[in-house]
């Protein structure tokens, strides 16, 4: 089911939680990466901004979720900025539920997860 979040603490929560998450890692083909340039993702009741690494984004959610298409900034990047950003911009718009536990946020696309969040503030 789409935008179900599936909490350890609460399962019956609804939606990406509120509050600035940070990547920590993601899919890149068949292995987790770690970000080369930082990505971050600001969830609000209704809508998401932030950044993938080079350009500003901000789109809505759809039943909990990012929803497509994600609207971005044009600036130009690193060659390898650009296509972390391309990736981590697709497992947004292509995540069909969340994971949420107390060491962060997953979210998955059939059932593999495709990015790892921590909350802004908590990475060691």
């Amino acid at each position: 089911v789409r935008g179900r979040v599936r909490s350890y603490a609460d399962p019956m929560t609804e939606g990406l939680p509120e509050g600035e998450w940070l990547v920590t890692s993601f899919l890149d083909d068949d292995s987790m990466a770690v970000p080369a340039l930082e990505a971050r993702l600001e969830v609000t009741p209704d809508r998401i901004a932030g950044t993938m690494g080079v350009n500003r984004l901000m789109g809505r959610l759809d039943e909990g979720l990012p929803a497509a298409p994600i609207a971005t900034t044009l600036m130009a990047g690193p060659p390898e900025a650009m296509a972390q950003e391309a990736i981590l911009l697709r497992h947004l718009e292509e995540a069909d539920d969340v994971l949420v536990d107390t060491h962060g946020m997953k979210l998955t696309r059939e059932g593999v997860v495709t990015v790892e969040f921590v909350r802004s503030g908590t990475r060691g």
